[in-house]
């Protein structure tokens, strides 16, 4: 969310892995893939979902943006460099369109990563580091890969209205950055949390706060039932004046849907 403009910016792709009916934790599961040398066709694999699981929305919404975790290591590879020029050749999104979050809980060596994140780039492909403030090297990854997104670690941010040791952390990290632009608060989940955030000038939050992840199927039914009801008020204040009650109610009904879109909570089962 970019909560200072109360948008919807960008959608991260989560990886859900499945096995016997059991769901793994994401974390174990991307370990277990650079421990058996299987991370570049899981990240492969996650790149190509993901891009083709975004065509609804850049349908409605091209600027939005679809944030994918890969393990460093996978970035290192020439074949997933190629692999990634196939897919913006293919047309299956734009350049622009496509962040690559690079995951801190697989060690990597930043200086060897650098060459691969700047022919990326070159591609017009965009770099976050992700769960900044958990690792050793993120100070180093900050000032030598220069990302065009650092996605702050939830355990800098839960809690942080009442803590102020995480509000000089973030502040130094915002110092840093030069603004609070290029910075996103992860685990947000309480208004208090969120003003904090924002009054220490960060723009950009994720997490509970606004809404639980969602399936494609979720999101797509919300957007839309928001279209369908957008035309019913179009339609409406043709006929009838902006006053008429009729049309307040339709509006306030629209808003109520978006509210939703941001914020999925109880209101769920009634939309």
């Amino acid at each position: 969310m970019d909560h200072a403009r109360g948008e919807v910016c960008a959608h991260e792709a989560l990886s859900r892995p499945r096995f016997r009916g059991h769901g793994i934790s994401p974390d174990v599961w991307f370990r277990a893939a650079v421990a058996c040398n299987r991370a570049l066709e899981v990240d492969q694999l996650v790149v190509s979902l993901s891009v083709q699981s975004m065509q609804f929305a850049w349908m409605k919404a091209p600027s939005t943006l679809l944030f994918v975790n890969v393990t460093p290591s996978s970035l290192m590879e020439t074949v997933f460099a190629e692999q990634l020029e196939r897919v913006l050749q293919a047309g299956l999104c734009r350049p622009e369109q496509l962040v690559l979050e690079i995951v801190e809980y697989v060690s990597y060596d930043v200086t060897r990563l650098s060459p691969m994140i700047q022919f990326i780039r070159s591609l017009g492909v965009q770099i976050a580091l992700d769960d900044v403030g958990t690792g050793s090297s993120t100070l180093t990854a900050v000032l030598t890969l220069e990302p065009d997104w650092v996605k702050v670690d939830r355990t800098w941010i839960e809690g942080i209205s009442r803590q102020p040791a995480k509000q000089r952390s973030l502040s130094q990290l915002v110092q840093l950055m030069g603004s609070g632009d290029q910075i996103i608060a992860e685990g947000v989940e309480t208004s208090e949390d969120l003003r904090t955030v924002r009054g220490l000038g960060v723009r950009m939050s994720q997490g509970y706060y606004w809404s639980p992840p969602l399936s494609v199927d979720q999101i797509q039914g919300v957007i839309q039932e928001i279209e369908r009801r957008r035309r019913e008020f179009v339609k409406l204040t043709e006929e009838r004046s902006w006053s008429d009650p009729m049309v307040i109610s339709k509006s306030r009904e629209i808003d109520r849907l978006v509210t939703l879109y941001h914020r999925w909570g109880a209101e769920t089962a009634d939309a």
